[in-house]
């Protein structure tokens, strides 16, 4: 809910606004009237996402798509479940982690000076970017998270100077999803456990602050340091900055949009990810990042693309319908989600973190259809999963056992 209420609800009203001219100058005055069919579209994916939701109740363990969903899901939780409790795993991952950023981050500084924007300089550097983007955008969001949920279970100290350590390198990266999305993640798993016990005005402070975070660390990154600068613009950055323009950016990118659909392009561009966009001629044509950037007249080689929201690319490719799809699907999975894990949380006082994380694996990976331009990620669960799942297995011979189900 918080990924639609604050992007949408919350700032439609200012999506089309003449505020936005500081942002990105002439261009709002051109935008303007599409802003309403972009909030549409987006709308009529959240309502597909809801009848997914109540369609999963009305049907629950007597269709197809439920048995479908079970025994996935079956699947990529145990392979999730053992690769984090495969400590040998994770401690090498962990070190991989360490040494390619310390590489990257030193490279960087060597050819371009310091900074707390490596993406900038990597952007239109070809011989580091697809290195870059492997580790400090992929990899290393999950190795944190994982090492939060460890932590949950075992109460290592040394897991959490592991993650301060990696998230004080990932601070130059530039990447602030990079940074955010890995411990929010783990601290959701954290709070459902806890729903009991939450006050909400804490709650509600703790999400102020975490925002007031996730801001400041854009100021970081265009060399603004000053807390009370930050403070000051800390409205005007949510209603007209570009944190939370999805809205914005989707109807910019409808104002230049050729009204031809692109019948599934960007998609494929997205599961050839592994191979740099210099040498694959889909990808420089079709990812949506380049795709997004060429459409509106920016240079995709400096500029990381627009985001069209959850259900934007969804459109582009196969209109209504493609949105349709895709939020009926992403409602139906999230609500089997939802069950698999307060069914837990109803059944034990003495939380398995590592399990209730490993339930949200398939959530994770079909989410990553809403906007495939960190498609990445997706392949760097399938490497975690299959590794750190035949280790864990091998070396445990005939004592493995299955995860609760």
């Amino acid at each position: 809910m918080v990924s639609f209420f604050l992007p949408y609800i919350i700032i439609y009203p200012f999506a089309a606004s003449s505020n936005n001219y500081d942002t990105i100058g002439n261009t709002i005055f051109y935008i303007q009237n599409n802003v309403d069919k972009a909030y549409i579209v987006t709308i009529i994916g959240y309502i597909a996402t809801y009848l997914g939701f109540y369609y999963h109740d009305f049907t629950y363990r007597k269709s197809h798509l439920y048995n479908f969903v079970d025994k996935t899901n079956n699947v990529t939780s145990e392979l999730m479940y053992f690769s984090i409790k495969n400590k040998y795993f994770l401690s090498a991952i962990y070190l991989f982690s360490i040494l390619a950023m310390l590489y990257i981050s030193l490279r960087i500084i060597a050819s371009y000076g310091f900074s707390f924007n490596f993406r900038s300089f990597v952007i239109g550097d070809t011989s580091i970017r697809p290195l870059f983007n492997f580790v400090m955008v992929s990899l290393v969001p999950f190795v944190v998270t994982f090492m939060i949920i460890k932590f949950l279970d075992t109460k290592k100290k040394s897991l959490i100077l592991g993650v301060f350590t990696l998230i004080f390198i990932l601070f130059f990266s530039g990447s602030r999803t990079s940074i955010v999305w890995p411990v929010l993640n783990a601290l959701i798993i954290y709070f459902i456990t806890r729903k009991e016990k939450i006050n909400l005005l804490k709650f509600f402070s703790f999400g102020i602050l975490f925002l007031f975070f996730v801001l400041y660390l854009g100021d970081l990154r265009l060399g603004q340091y000053s807390l009370l600068i930050s403070i000051q613009s800390f409205a005007s950055k949510i209603a007209y900055g570009n944190n939370f323009s999805d809205l914005r950016d989707f109807a910019w990118i409808l104002t230049y949009w050729d009204h031809n659909y692109i019948a599934g392009k960007s998609y494929l561009a997205a599961f050839f990810a592994f191979i740099p966009r210099s040498i694959s001629e889909i990808r420089e044509v079709w990812s949506i990042s380049v795709y997004t950037s060429n459409m509106v007249g920016l240079d995709p080689d400096i500029h990381a693309g627009l985001r069209p929201g959850k259900f934007g690319e969804a459109f582009f490719n196969f209109g209504y319908i493609g949105v349709s799809v895709l939020g009926f699907l992403t409602g139906y999975i999230l609500r089997y989600t939802d069950i698999k894990l307060k069914k837990h949380v109803k059944s034990t006082l003495s939380y398995d973190y590592t399990l209730l994380y490993s339930f949200t694996t398939l959530y994770t990976m079909i989410s990553m259809f809403h906007i495939t331009s960190s498609f990445w990620r997706f392949y760097i669960i399938v490497i975690i999963l299959m590794f750190g799942y035949s280790t864990y297995k091998i070396s445990k011979g005939k004592q493995y056992k299955s995860i609760p189900r």
